[in-house]
């Protein structure tokens, strides 16, 4: 996984990532944060409460901004001023830039979206495009007219009614493109494992359905049955859902290829040809589908039939609408709630559309403007320190065969690290970008929209380069992908986590923890199931260093079950998050290994925490603790540097002292 999401502009990244977080819950720490004193802040000391010793102080003057639940750290990188600075100066220049550079899509798209914003006859023209696409929805007579729309809404507005299609990674061949099925989380806006546990909690989802259901011309009380029969379609597929695959860092470890003759044989209702075709697929030369979850695909086929159809025109009129919905609130006031009027400046407004419509070109310009040779230099120098530290780890790790370690070293040098100089190196005019650009943003949009459609059919069974990238250079994040590549964003580049004219050491503690923490996800318990070249193959170590390492596994688990409650109460589920605190685990032994004094290892600590620094506003706390595979930021500082030896040493930590671990109880990825 990535860096959890984040309150700036993040872009998606591919299925199986691998990453930091910003934890969602709140501890001790934060919790006293907002009536702390300065009293209150001079007496915590670094042997009891490392995170709140360097943080509180940071944490008792922070101010949540209006809308947003968490502030700190991540959010405190001004990613959205820079954006609007690069933007404008752009927009503000004189200069001719060539078609389908980055800088012409972005003045192009930005002069459109002003243009728009006062355009009535634009808007009237967008909502009645879509009006005229939901009545093909309403008008739909059979499931076989309803396949025939949802097909032509994928093909030309980039919008999936049902299927959950999609081109990606090839699971088994990282080299490659192939077709997977991916898991719904949710559907019509309905979290499923929710209603799973309380069918009850379904009757709140119902209005916008009810609403969806009104814009497309049915009366409020036609709407109110379809929606509450949709309503109960949708329970029965969260009741057929895998939510330990839904919960799992690693869904790829119950993913299994399923040939067209398989997809046949599984389902009744629907033929995988239809699915395909609903997806904008008319051939598949990839021969079957990757599938994560089978349950999930026999429920949705058991629902597919002609006594549902008016309840699947409500999922496809749904789903359309809440791609496409922001352009009917000047006429239909009901939906103006689900989006609602913005307030903010109308150069951010504009920001975040091109972000959302064109985030490589964005992403391109962003490099340009805020990655500099000296960030270069020195990030490179960084990654190979940390490549030569995990060398040395995993050279002395004598619980391993000979041969278990070379495969190790194998990998490890094998790991490709993405960031602004491979953007830099990999930036072309398109040409053909120029063409997406319609009369008004909505036809761009849904120009953009059909084009990338069709460029991940075109990718099918074709060699995919691995040095892609999986995220957006103007994100504050970062992220290992299973292909065994490290991404990590320019963003992220920024103070407190990099400064070019601060300490090596001090950096090695914010952006080097960032980019040991990715590295040692090559190395958790899910990725190490992956061999050198990226391709999952549990089999690739043998048996004897597999049960080494899960020896070690549970010892991990029963560690961060054991220490650091969170409100003197509750734990981590060490299982959950076992992933994530290896990364963090063998990434704190990773830059430590390249200290050698108390002057580095004390500027490691500090900025260490301080990259984790957030306070969060979030009342459902206890139910991520035992859902999110990421710890909470107080343990992802206390617990990692309670089992460091050298922090010891630094702080003269004694039995008594709240971060003490008894040497006996504490442990180690590598050592």
């Amino acid at each position: 996984m990535q860096l959890k999401k984040l309150p700036v502009l993040l872009i998606g990244a591919s299925l199986l990532l691998s990453g930091c977080s910003v934890s969602s819950v709140s501890t001790e720490t934060t919790t006293v944060a907002a009536g702390a004193t300065e009293e209150t802040v001079k007496s915590i000391r670094a042997e009891d409460d490392y995170y709140g010793y360097v943080n509180l102080a940071t944490l008792k003057d922070i101010t949540v901004e209006y809308g947003e639940t968490q502030a700190g750290s991540f959010s405190s990188i001004d990613i959205k001023q820079q954006l609007i600075d690069a933007t404008l100066r752009v927009v503000n220049s004189n200069e001719t830039f060539p078609e389908g550079s980055c800088e012409q899509i972005v003045r192009d798209a930005y002069q459109q979206y002003i243009v728009f914003a006062t355009d009535d006859t634009a808007k009237s023209k967008a909502c009645q495009e879509i009006e005229t696409e939901l009545g093909k929805i309403r008008d739909a007579s059979s499931l076989e007219d309803l396949m025939q729309v949802a097909a032509e809404l994928k093909a030309q507005y980039g919008c999936g009614t049902f299927s959950e299609l999609s081109v990606g990674i090839d699971a088994f061949n990282p080299d490659a493109y192939g077709i997977s099925l991916n898991q719904w989380g949710e559907l019509c806006g309905v979290p499923l494992e929710k209603v799973s546990e309380n069918a009850y909690l379904g009757k709140e989802y119902e209005k916008r359905i009810i609403d969806t259901l009104q814009v497309m011309g049915r009366t409020y009380e036609e709407a109110e049955v379809t929606a509450h029969n949709l309503m109960l379609l949708i329970i029965d597929i969260a009741r057929a859902t895998d939510y330990v695959i839904a919960n799992s860092s690693n869904p790829y470890a119950y993913t299994t290829f399923m040939s067209d003759a398989d997809i046949e044989k599984s389902m009744t209702n629907l033929t995988g040809s239809e699915f395909e075709q609903m997806s904008g697929i008319r051939e598949n030369p990839y021969g079957g589908w990757l599938v994560i979850d089978k349950g999930q695909l026999a429920a949705f086929d058991a629902v597919w039939i002609e006594e549902n159809l008016e309840e699947l025109k409500a999922m496809a009129a749904y789903n359309f609408l809440d791609q496409y919905g922001s352009f009917i609130t000047s006429k239909y006031s009901l939906y103006e709630e689900y989006f609602p009027e913005s307030h903010e400046q109308m150069d951010l407004q504009a920001v975040k559309f091109i972000n959302d419509t064109f985030p490589r070109a964005l992403s391109d310009l962003y490099v340009k403007e805020y990655y500099t040779e000296g960030m270069d230099q020195q990030f490179t120098q960084m990654c190979e320190d940390i490549r030569s530290s995990y060398r040395d780890l995993i050279t002395n790790a004598d619980y391993l065969s000979e041969g278990a370690r070379q495969l190790l070293l194998q990998k490890l040098e094998n790991i490709r690290f993405l960031t602004g100089r491979f953007c830099l190196e990999q930036m072309k005019n398109d040409p053909g970008m120029s063409a997406v650009f319609g009369e008004s943003i909505f036809e761009t949009r849904r120009n953009v929209a059909s084009r990338n459609v069709q460029t991940g059919i075109d990718n099918i069974g074709n060699p995919r380069d691995r040095m892609e990238f999986s995220m957006s250079m103007q994100s504050v994040n970062a992220c290992y992908s299973f292909d065994n590549t490290v991404t990590i964003t320019v963003a992220i580049m920024s103070a407190p986590f990099f400064d070019e004219s601060a300490d090596y050491y001090t950096n090695l503690g914010g952006l080097g923890a960032v980019v040991a923490h990715e590295v040692g996800h090559a190395f958790d318990s899910d990725m190490i199931k992956y061999n050198a070249n990226g391709v999952y193959d549990p089999s690739w170590l043998s048996v004897d260093d597999m049960a080494s390492l899960e020896a070690r596994n549970k010892v991990a688990v029963e560690y961060f079950e054991k220490y650091f409650p969170v409100f003197d109460v509750y734990h981590v589920d060490g299982s959950l998050t076992l992933g994530e605190n290896y990364a963090d685990l063998g990434g704190m032994e990773c830059i430590t290994n390249l200290c050698r004094t108390k002057d580095n290892y004390t500027k490691l600590f500090e900025n260490y925490a301080t990259i984790w620094c957030e306070y969060t506003l979030n009342t459902d706390v206890i139910e991520q603790l035992y859902k999110d595979s990421h710890s909470p930021a107080t343990i992802r500082v206390n617990a990692i540097l309670a089992t460091t030896d050298a922090f010891y040493e630094v702080y003269d930590v004694k039995e008594g002292d709240g971060m003490y671990i008894a040497p006996e109880n504490r442990i180690s990825r590598w050592s």
